[in-house]
C-alpha cells in the first residue's frame, strides 16, 4: 500500500491525481491524506481513497516535505512519480463529473472562465491588465470570475464568484467551462483533469514543467531574456514576465478557432 500526504497547493493534488489515478487502475493500493475540502471535491471522480490528514499516520511519504526546497527542473508529475516510486501515465487521463449539482446559477450558454490570480505576484496579472481582459471579454461572451483577489469591481454582465466558490463548486464550474483563462494556478491544473480549452499565462516556470504533452493548453509566456527563470528570480520581485502580458494576444488566440485544433508550444529556448 502506497500511503502519502499533500495539503499544500491544491493545483499540485489536482496533478497528483494522474499520477495516483493512473496507478490505482493498474492494481496499486493507495490513500492520499489532504485537506479535508479537497478530499471531499476529489473523492468522487477517482477509484483510490482520499482522506482528511491527521497526525501520527504510520508509514506514510510527507509530500509537502519532500518536495519543498526543490527548483523545477522537470515536470511536477515526475518529480512525485521519483519520489513516489510509481510510473508515469503515458496518456493524459481524463475524469467525468456528472453527479455534483451547484446552488450557484450557471448559463446555459458557453461561457469562459477566468482565475486570474494565484497568490503570488509572479502568477498574477496585474490588476489594470485584468480589468482590460474583462471589459473587452463582456463585450463578446459570457464571463465567470473565479478567484480571491476581490480589488476591483466588475459589471452586473460578469457572474463573479470570487471568494464565493468551494473546491468543488470550482471543480463543478471547470467542468461546465466552454474555455479557461487562468494563470499558472490550481484552475489550471483543475482543467487537466477534463482537458477543457485553457489559455494558460506563466510567470517565470517553464511550461514544459506544468502542462501535459497532450493537454488542450495553449501557453502565453513572455519573450524576455529571463524567462524560464524557475524560481531562479533576477528581476528584483517586478516579475516583468506578467506585467508584460499583451490582452490582445490572450484575445486573439481565443477568437482563432484553429487555436485548439493545431496546439503549438514553442520552446522557450528557441522563443526569438
Amino acid at each position: 500500500m502506497l500511503k502519502l500526504k499533500r495539503t499544500h497547493g491544491l493545483g499540485n493534488v489536482a496533478l497528483l491525481i494522474h499520477l495516483l489515478e493512473y496507478n490505482s487502475r493498474m492494481g496499486l493500493d493507495i490513500v492520499l491524506y489532504t485537506k479535508k475540502e479537497w478530499a471531499d471535491a476529489f473523492q468522487s471522480i477517482v477509484s483510490f481513497k482520499i482522506v482528511e490528514y491527521a497526525d501520527n499516520i504510520n508509514e506514510i511519504v510527507d509530500l509537502d516535505a519532500e518536495t519543498e526546497s526543490i527548483i523545477p527542473t522537470e515536470h511536477r508529475i515526475n518529480e512525485f512519480a521519483k519520489i513516489l516510486k510509481v510510473e508515469v501515465p503515458n496518456k493524459l487521463l481524463k475524469f467525468e463529473l456528472n453527479s455534483y449539482k451547484s446552488d450557484v446559477f450557471l448559463p446555459k450558454e458557453p461561457y469562459i472562465l477566468l482565475s486570474l490570480d494565484a497568490n503570488h505576484p509572479s502568477r498574477e496579472l496585474p490588476i489594470e491588465t485584468q480589468c482590460e481582459l474583462i471589459n473587452k471579454l463582456t463585450k463578446t461572451s459570457q464571463v465567470v470570475l473565479v478567484g480571491e483577489n476581490c480589488r476591483y469591481n466588475v459589471s452586473d454582465a460578469v457572474i463573479d464568484l470570487r471568494q464565493a466558490t468551494t473546491v468543488s463548486d470550482l471543480l463543478f464550474y471547470i467542468f461546465r467551462a466552454d474555455k479557461i483563462i487562468t494563470m499558472d494556478s490550481a484552475a489550471l491544473h483543475l482543467s487537466s483533469l477534463f482537458n477543457i480549452r485553457t489559455i494558460a499565462i506563466f510567470g517565470g516556470i517553464d511550461y514544459n514543467f506544468r502542462l501535459f504533452p497532450r493537454q488542450m493548453a495553449i501557453p502565453i509566456f513572455t519573450n524576455l531574456d529571463c524567462y524560464p527563470c524557475n524560481k531562479n528570480e533576477v528581476c528584483n520581485s517586478r516579475y516583468d514576465c506578467v506585467k508584460n502580458v499583451s490582452v490582445d494576444k490572450i484575445l486573439n488566440l481565443l477568437c482563432n478557432k484553429n487555436s485548439f485544433e493545431t496546439i503549438q508550444r514553442p520552446s522557450p529556448a528557441s522563443r526569438s
